[in-house]
């Protein structure tokens, strides 16, 4: 009875067995044709093609025709005089020996492409180039039926760019680059713009800047190696004022107006006030000027901001100056002057003949306090002059008319000067503004037309 089911089990696996290899006959995956018919072209032409010849040989020029795709600016940097952008760099050429006939173009990327032929070109202003890997190389080769080979590359380059800043920050930087072939000359490459140039994608955003429409011309440059065709690109970057309006021109307004309200405190009775005032002030306006330094190249030259605050810590020094001279009369003229519990010596010899009018009074109805050096008592004038009290009144009629004169005199002069100065320094103020702005922004000439003609 074993025997059976022993043959039944053999009989079913066979025919599982068989109805598997049907299935597997029937619906398996068939080369692609066109994949097949793509790799023997590619086999075929690249079996004597050599990469490390230019097409048409040592005939004419090869054409490289060029298109440069801004994706991004990363930045614009004063302190290093250098622009940065992400691109995509396209180049296109005839190349006879990589006709095929195959139905669609060919394509290869990455490590592929170094078994065809393509140029070298460089950017001439370059300061780092760096090709984009994620995680692959961005790079891809597309040979079409005729021969036509279009390259592509996903790079960022950082360029320098020199930068005029004697009116920063009003000023409008005009930058360029210049694409060409290092190693061949015209007689090999002639390198020009494609039909589209140079595109800007419309999400490139500049925070401080304002982007020019991109200026392209091609031109040949002579250099100790040979004469080479030159693919150049201007561009201006026009500063915007927000950022500097906010952070700079602003807040030093206000210090120097503040600075300008301390006229308005009398020297005489809130000196301290006056003084730190004109000292904060002053020290503001230096840090404010020490930090900016140090965000802009150290140029041997004035710029235009340099100006500005230059100015403002003149206007606020002068005042800080003329405060001190206010205080320097009041002191002159006898006035108490905060900042102390004495009173100068002739205040003090004032007070003495005051309590001493009466000379015929009791010693002990004096007050008792010694008199300042260089006071004389009543007693010694008595044995000094046979009439003590017409001497004693004679003197104390002099020092009241030459104290009272010379308070009177001294403190006109610090009234009228303080009044004069509140309209003179914001007058100055006013003009300097005036003078200022007119110059840096409406009579300000740009000679960037004049830069683009000698590309």
């Amino acid at each position: 009875m074993a025997y059976p089911n022993v043959r039944f089990g053999e009989i079913l696996l066979l025919s599982l067995y068989i109805t598997f290899i049907r299935y597997v006959d029937t619906y398996s995956i068939e080369p692609n044709p066109g994949a097949i018919e793509m790799i023997a072209n590619l086999n075929t032409i690249l079996k004597q093609y050599d990469g490390r010849i230019r097409p048409n040989g040592g005939s004419e020029p090869v054409k490289i025709y060029v298109t440069l795709d801004i994706i991004s600016f990363h930045s614009v940097s004063e302190t290093d005089m250098d622009w940065s952008v992400m691109v995509y760099l396209q180049q296109e050429w005839d190349e006879p020996r990589l006709k095929h006939n195959t139905s669609r173009p060919i394509t290869l990327a990455g490590i592929s492409t170094d078994t065809i032929w393509v140029p070298d070109t460089f950017f001439q202003n370059a300061k780092t180039t760096e090709l984009h890997a994620s995680p692959k190389q961005n790079c891809m080769i597309r040979i079409n039926q005729n021969g036509r080979i279009f390259y592509s590359l996903r790079m960022s380059i950082t360029s320098s760019c020199h930068m005029d800043l004697h009116s920063f920050p009003f000023d409008s930087q005009h930058c360029k680059e210049k694409v060409s072939s290092y190693a061949y000359t015209v007689d090999d490459i002639l390198v020009t713009w494609n039909k589209e140039g140079v595109k800007v994608s419309p999400d490139v955003v500049l925070p401080q800047y304002s982007l020019s429409p991109i200026r392209v011309t091609e031109d040949y440059e002579q250099s100790v190696s040979g004469n080479y065709s030159v693919a150049a690109l201007s561009f201006t970057l026009k500063r915007q004022l927000g950022f500097y309006l906010l952070q700079i021109y602003i807040p030093s307004s206000a210090l120097v107006i503040i600075a300008w309200l301390t006229l308005w405190i009398d020297a005489s009775t809130s000196s301290p006030a006056r003084a730190s005032l004109g000292i904060t002030t002053i020290l503001a306006l230096v840090t404010q000027s020490s930090w900016l330094r140090s965000e802009i190249p150290k140029v041997a030259y004035v710029t235009a901001l340099d100006v500005w605050l230059v100015t403002c810590q003149l206007i606020v020094f002068l005042i800080l100056l003329q405060f001190t001279f206010i205080y320097f009369l009041n002191k002159l003229s006898g006035r108490r002057v905060p900042g102390g519990s004495q009173s100068t010596k002739k205040q003090q010899r004032y007070e003495v003949l005051e309590k001493r009018k009466n000379f015929g009074a009791e010693e002990s109805n004096v007050d008792p306090q010694p008199p300042p050096l260089g006071f004389e008592e009543p007693h010694s004038l008595m044995r000094k002059n046979g009439n003590p009290f017409q001497q004693s009144k004679i003197e104390e009629t002099s020092f009241r008319r030459s104290t009272s004169r010379k308070i009177i005199i001294y403190s006109k002069i610090a009234n009228q000067m303080d009044k004069y100065c509140r309209v003179i320094f914001i007058l100055l103020f006013l003009i300097f503004n005036i003078v200022y702005w007119t110059t840096y922004t409406i009579g300000k000439t740009d000679p960037v037309e004049e830069k683009d003609d000698s590309l």
